[in-house]
């Protein structure tokens, strides 16, 4: 009963040591989004396939960077297409959530957790590690993952924000490209590519919540000045998933889409240049927006 209680205590600790974790919530909007996942797995699954039929019968290796939790290390372990699969996590709560993940599946014959930076650990990793063996709950050993030579056959990562790269992937991928365990060459990565795009949107929904109710006065009586009303919010970007509010009808496009930057992450020795911190674009409003206000122009900045 004691060994019991501490089972299911230590879930509870972990996930509490998670939740009070700084800009921690963003993994867990990675986890909710089921359009990325599904992707992410249909891309996994294809490059398997595609790496089994050019390599057979080498044995192949992938490399989770940055896992989290484990969900793209474990979908690339159910291709069956891996010999061997490191999940690669800096943050212990997540690296021990991953330990658990890979006991859960009974996938530790296939899968390991390499725990620091990528920024460390691939540097330092010897060229032939000895696997570290999985210990489950009650201590009985678990069969040990077989040790990685690289570099891997594919690299699978999930470091990208609502704006692309504000989550270090350039520098992370790019550190990781100058190790022996990633080679641009060989080693499929998953993004390839990503572009990033801007497209004008009306909502009158996310409109008020950037600004004060109106009339001079709030609802409690006290009186504000004209300057606070008129105030149009923060104007850096608010992270949010649009499609709830587009399925909701609390939101419509009101231009096609821009490509503004675009990216090959096998090739991003620098971060891409321009003439300035800023690029401004000319955006088409629809028939729709442009018939709403007759001479309107929209740059998007």
């Amino acid at each position: 009963q004691s060994s019991k209680k501490q089972r299911t205590r230590k879930p509870a600790r972990a996930l509490g040591s998670m939740a009070g974790l700084g800009g921690f919530l963003g993994h867990f909007d990675m986890l909710y989004d089921d359009e990325r996942n599904r992707l992410y797995i249909e891309a996994l699954k294809l490059s398997a396939a595609d790496l089994r039929a050019e390599r057979a019968p080498a044995k192949l290796s992938a490399l989770d960077l940055g896992s989290g939790c484990g969900l793209l290390g474990l979908s690339a372990w159910k291709t069956e297409a891996f010999d061997s699969i490191v999940l690669l996590e800096a943050t212990p709560p997540l690296a021990e959530a991953a330990r658990g993940n890979i006991r859960r599946n009974g996938a530790e014959a296939t899968c390991s957790v390499w725990e620091g930076s990528s920024f460390d650990v691939l540097p330092e990793r010897d060229a032939s590690p000895s696997a570290t063996p999985q210990v489950a709950e009650e201590g009985v050993p678990q069969p040990e993952a077989p040790s990685p030579r690289p570099p891997f056959d594919l690299c699978v990562s999930e470091l990208l924000d609502s704006a692309l790269i504000g989550e270090g992937v350039l520098p992370t991928l790019r550190a990781a490209l100058e190790t022996p365990w990633l080679d641009r060459e060989r080693t499929v990565l998953i993004p390839a590519r990503a572009v990033v795009v801007a497209r004008l949107f009306s909502s009158p929904a996310l409109f008020e919540r950037h600004r004060m109710a109106a009339g001079p006065e709030l609802k409690g009586g006290a009186k504000v000045p004209e300057t606070f009303r008129r105030c149009p919010g923060l104007h850096t970007a608010e992270h949010l998933h649009l499609g709830p509010f587009l399925k909701a009808g609390l939101m419509e496009f009101v231009s096609e889409p821009l490509e503004v930057l675009a990216f090959d992450f096998a090739e991003c020795a620098a971060s891409p240049s321009a003439p300035s911190r800023r690029r401004a674009l000319a955006a088409k409003l629809t028939t729709a927006a442009a018939a709403a206000a007759p001479g309107a122009a929209a740059v998007a900045t």
